[in-house]
């Protein structure tokens, strides 16, 4: 774990000093917590693209033992000549219970030479693998409490002053604390102990201010407490926790400080970040100002806590004036660059056995189970030589030694004898018998017998796969039959065209003497072969016919054990189970094709004033895309001002939506007739290039705070929608509201960027709909001036409501007639506490009402006839109407706008 860890982190490193102040700085948070990860969780996921394989494959497959040979054989005779060497001794110590039986009686006989030798000539013996590694364990377990130790004496001296605070009494802090809320218990206190401000606390948060703190500067207070809050609200506490430990037990690792460094760095960038997205970028200069102020008055260290000037000054700064709106594509690198370093980094290398389904068609006799080669049981003899670790290679057992020392694994490896697989499965198991008859042995077995972590492994890692697949099924007590299971999943990427094949199977020994352990596994390795390939092949409506495939599946199960089933071996299919693709209901298809058929329709109709021009067109009923041309070159659109229409499959602008030479067209008119299409001049280009650029900014907008709004968003929002919140004063209402999306700044631009485009992801009824299109619509713009109002300390401005367009068109003698109004409109509430939430939205919604109602039900003559200031006259009225003493409803003349085209006057 601490290899790969500072691998990881020896990769970031370079990374981050090239994207640091280009990339969100929440890109480094994301990967020092998988790098956290890798440290603290002992265990591996396996990939195929991790660079962990792609080394493995250029070592040879199969590590070896090195064979050490003594300068003599280890026997008595050396004994007596005195050429014994204590490099020669057992790793561990052994006696004559601990060997087998049979060498147990051979060595009887010369035990009086061994007696003889210790009392004549004593034996200093060395330092073994298990001392060394006792020796280890002992110098990490020192270095860990001294980490600890250190940490948590730093943490309580600084607790201790931090108890002797007071509370701290001011006014602005009442209005900070109202929108500031959290669920667990924030106070602010301030201690003459400390001269810059800090945060401590997990579940009981404490903002730490100097009692020298200037509070009558509430620009620069609402800086420092809006940093504190959100290490807070991010839980940055836990976090520092979390890097503390992995310090503690990594402290051997010099990479892991220089992580813990740039972490503690890039929390604070974070929230720098955060603090100067809420405040805006305007701040920027006035923030690090307030840096390089604080820089002199840094806190004493507090390793669980976060402070407000507490890493290097410098790059802050930096990283504060190059703050800029994240584009989409440094979004999309962001990603891919957390997502590679994941996948090629914090995986482990794949199995070259991997899963059962994966074996190639290759003899199974050819699958080797073993990294090493051993001798023969001999290994565990007395005359066992000890091997140094360093001559072994195991990098593939890292997940295996929560329980067994590398010389307990090897001796469970040392039953993989040479040849074992032409040995009948009778000889093997009394040789296993015999070797392992001894009270350490049986112990060794029963442990392996009960290691989860190994035996989840029996696929992926093929030792672990011998273990599990081979010495433990033959050697058990039931050993005569050992049921086996696996299932198969045909390889689609959609869930909905994915089937499921499970299965079990009984492998039952008839002829001990004459099955080979070489034919056990073969049958084991090809059943498992044969049941995972069984769906391949297969159509999706063959899959989806579970009554046909379960008739199927019978006969190949069937097949499958009598082709393997032999007279020493019984094999029998037990039991499966099979779940089909989901077959999409007759109705549904009916109605996706009908969709597609009058989509298709649609677009032919709009394009087809345009074929005679020399358009063409494609319409791919499988995505519903469609791509025009004109002249061999891919047109983005058609802008047919005479029809007051603009055609297009795409909005937006980027790489790949479009050919290189793709060109925007304009309808061609000559006294009142389409003529022809033209390509758009350099300026018109640039026009339309703009708004496609606004159009792809709104995305990535969306794409920013994670999307369209979800189901889990919306339902939260919806719990500010009791019973009475008609009858609620304005004021609390808008608290309520303002605390809501504090709790979660993305999940309220999810809400508010659905609200804005009318495009929403969650089905809602029309009640709860209207809720949020004007109940919140309107508080949240009220809280937006409230908030300016706050940071800027200028008057609350009054909410704008608007930016609404109404279009009526109408075709008259085969031209096209139409009307366009924008329009918005203000309001003023004295006092919020005055009014309430249904009397608000009455107001405001009887004024959008108004207007619309007006808008349908005149007509399109009546609407030509009228001037942008007959418009205006009579909106006033709709505004006047619905003004009281407790709001105020306004509308001016740069409020709207009024455009028309007059076929009468052409």
């Amino acid at each position: 774990m601490s290899l790969a860890g500072g691998i990881m982190i020896v990769v970031i490193i370079p990374l981050r000093a090239i994207w640091i102040h280009q990339l969100p700085k929440k890109t480094f948070l994301i990967l020092w917590g998988i790098v956290l990860c890798r440290l603290l969780i002992p265990y591996d996921l396996k990939s195929a693209v991790s660079v962990y394989t792609f080394v493995q494959k250029r070592i040879p497959a199969m590590t070896r033992i090195a064979e050490r040979q003594p300068a003599e054989p280890f026997s008595a005779k050396g004994l007596e000549a005195g050429h014994f060497s204590a490099e020669y001794l057992p790793a561990e110590p052994f006696s004559m219970e601990d060997l087998p039986r049979e060498q147990a009686h051979r060595d009887a006989g010369s035990a009086g030479v061994v007696r003889g030798v210790e009392t004549a000539q004593p034996v200093k013996a060395a330092v073994t693998l298990p001392d060394r590694m006792l020796l280890r364990k002992i110098l990490w377990m020192i270095g860990a409490m001294l980490c600890c130790s250190y940490y948590m004496v730093s943490y309580i001296r600084g607790y201790r002053k931090f108890q002797q605070s007071l509370p701290v009494e001011q006014e602005m802090l009442k209005e900070w604390y109202m929108a500031h809320e959290l669920k667990r218990k924030l106070s602010v206190r301030q201690s003459d102990q400390i001269t810059a401000p800090l945060t401590y606390g997990l579940f009981h948060p404490v903002i730490l201010m100097p009692k020298t703190s200037d509070w009558d500067n509430q620009r620069q207070m609402g800086y420092i407490l809006e940093h504190e809050y959100i290490h807070i609200q991010r839980f940055d506490a836990a976090a520092k926790l979390i890097m503390v430990a992995a310090v503690c037990i990594h402290w051997f690792n010099p990479f892991v400080w220089v992580m813990y460094l740039l972490f503690n760095r890039d929390i604070e960038l974070s929230c720098d970040e955060t603090v100067i997205r809420r405040f805006g970028e305007h701040t920027k200069a006035a923030y690090a100002t307030l840096l390089v102020s604080m820089e002199e008055k840094k806190s004493s260290f507090v390793p669980f806590g976060s402070s407000f000037s507490k890493t290097a000054i410098e790059e802050r700064i930096t990283a504060i004036m190059k703050i800029k709106k994240c584009s989409f594509g440094l979004t999309v690198i962001a990603a891919a660059m957390i997502a590679s370093i994941t996948a090629v980094f914090a995986t482990s290398a794949a199995s070259d056995m991997g899963m059962p389904e994966e074996i190639s068609d290759a003899d199974s006799s050819d699958v080797d189970y073993s990294d090493m080669d051993y001798a023969d049981s001999d290994f565990l003899d007395a005359d066992y030589t000890d091997t140094d670790s360093s001559d072994v290679d195991f990098s593939d057992t890292d997940s295996l030694d929560m329980d067994f020392s590398d010389a307990e694994y090897q001796k469970l490896l040392a039953l993989k004898y040479d040849g074992y697989e032409k040995m009948s499965v009778s000889e093997y198991q009394e040789r296993v018998w015999a070797d392992t008859d001894t009270r350490m042995y049986r112990d060794l077995l029963d442990r392996l017998a009960e290691d989860e972590i190994s035996y989840g492994l029996r696929d992926t890692n093929d030792r672990s796969g011998f273990l599990h697949y081979t010495l433990m099924p033959l050697i058990d007590e039931k050993w005569q039959s050992h049921e086996y299971s696996g299932y198969t999943v045909t390889d689609s990427p959609y869930l909905d065209e994915q089937a499921r094949f499970e299965y079990t199977f009984t492998l039952t020994i008839l002829d001990a003497d004459k099955l080979t352990v070489g034919a056990y596994e073969d049958a084991r390795v090809c059943m498992c072969r044969g049941l995972n390939g069984v769906l391949r092949g297969k159509s999706i409506e063959e899959l989806q016919d579970e009554a046909e495939m379960n008739r199927y599946l019978l006969q190949q199960t069937d097949a499958l054990a009598k082709q393997y089933t032999t007279d020493s071996l019984k094999i029998t299919v037990d039991d499966w189970v099979y779940v089909p693709v989901v077959n999409m209901p007759k109705e549904d298809e009916e109605l996706l094709e009908m969709s597609s058929r009058e989509m298709e329709e649609d677009w032919k109709k709009t394009l087809e004033p345009y074929f005679p021009l020399g358009l063409t067109y494609e319409y791919d009923s499988s995505t519903s895309d469609v791509r025009m041309y004109y002249q061999g070159k891919e047109v983005k659109s058609i802008t047919d001002e005479e029809a007051g229409i603009w055609i297009a499959e795409h909005a937006g602008s980027g790489v790949g939506i479009y050919d290189e030479d793709a060109v925007e067209l304009f309808a061609v008119y000559e006294n009142g007739e389409l003529v022809g299409l033209r390509a758009a001049s350099s300026e018109e280009d640039a026009e339309l290039s703009e708004l496609r650029n606004a159009a792809t900014a709104e995305w990535e907008a969306r794409v920013s705070c994670g999307g369209f709004g979800r189901e889990e968003d919306y339902r939260s929002l919806l719990e500010l929608k009791t019973e009475q919140y008609q009858e609620m004063r304005l004021d609390e209402f808008d608290q309520r509201l303002l605390d809501w999306a504090n709790e979660d700044y993305d999940r309220m631009e999810r809400v508010s960027m659905d609200t804005s485009t009318n495009d929403r992801q969650v089905a809602l009824s029309e009640e709860e709909s209207s809720f949020i299109d004007l109940t919140v619509w309107a508080s949240g713009i009220e809280n937006g001036k409230f908030v300016q109002s706050s940071y800027t300390g200028r008057p609350e401005e009054d909410p704008v409501l608007g930016e609404y367009t109404l279009v009526k068109t109408a075709e008259t003698d085969g031209r096209t007639v139409w009307c366009n109004l924008y329009y918005a409109f203000s309001y003023h509430i004295p006092d919020k506490s005055r009014i309430t939430v249904g009397e608000r939205d009455r107001c405001v919604g009887g004024m959008r009402s108004s207007i619309q109602t007006f808008w349908e039900e005149t007509s399109l003559e009546e609407l030509l006839k009228m001037e942008e200031r007959d418009i205006l006259a009579v909106l006033q009225s709709f505004a006047e109407n619905y003004s009281s003493d407790l709001m105020t409803v306004s509308i001016g003349a740069e409020q709207i706008g009024f455009e028309k085209m007059d076929v009468q006057a052409q």
